[in-house]
């Protein structure tokens, strides 16, 4: 994952940040390797917040497609606000 996909992701992470105005929420920017061991573990659910067109052309194995303007109508996050959610808008396989 290069500096474009992090700063994409920051970017996703504020605007969602913004979108859930919980005080609760917790941001941060993590490694590929920690990515990796998210989806090994099955320690948190990634989502690639891209088109639908866009996950079948590029996407990590493992994760899920929801975009991002269906984000806050998705049934498919998890309802335990403890587990932890790994946005992503693009990854290098």
């Amino acid at each position: 994952m290069g500096k474009i996909v992090f700063f994409c992701l920051f970017n996703i992470l504020f605007l969602l940040s913004s979108a859930f105005a919980e005080s609760s929420l917790e941001c941060r920017r993590i490694t590929a390797p920690e990515v990796r061991r998210a989806l090994e573990e099955k320690s948190a659910l990634v989502v690639n917040v891209l088109s639908a067109i866009e996950h079948d052309i590029q996407h990590i194995p493992g994760s899920i497609n929801i975009p991002i303007t269906k984000i806050k109508t998705s049934k498919r996050l998890s309802q335990d606000k403890n587990h932890p959610i790994i946005f992503y808008c693009m990854g290098v396989l």
